[in-house]
């Protein structure tokens, strides 16, 4: 051993996620005139959707019918405290009118869903 670190270096290991994230349905908004006003952005809810644990900023949405793709702008997690931790409660999206070129090329199944 020298200067006091072990030859054995161990990684850190994570545990797997016990707060049934995953099973939780994300709400999605679209957001209405972003950036426009000085306030506040306004939102309309689409619903709640069963998605994809690893949907992120930048992914496109699909929700069926035509004019119905989004572009994903923000993914937040709501967190509540009870029982001495953290639990994940609820699941946002914030969604954006994909662009018309992304929106051809999704309804001609040429991207997975």
């Amino acid at each position: 051993m020298l200067g006091g670190y072990s030859s054995k270096a161990t990684l850190p290991t994570f545990e797997r996620s016990t707060d049934r994230r995953d099973s939780i349905p994300f709400s999605v908004r679209l957001v209405k005139d972003q950036g426009k006003s000085k306030g506040k952005p306004s939102f309309v809810d689409l619903g709640s959707f069963m998605l994809d644990p690893s949907t992120s900023c930048g992914d496109y949405l699909d929700l069926g019918g035509p004019d119905r793709t989004y572009e994903v702008t923000r993914v937040a997690f709501v967190y509540r405290y009870e029982n001495r931790k953290y639990n994940v409660f609820m699941k946002k999206l914030n969604v954006v009118k994909a662009n018309p070129s992304w929106t051809k090329i999704a309804s001609s199944g040429d991207i997975l869903q």
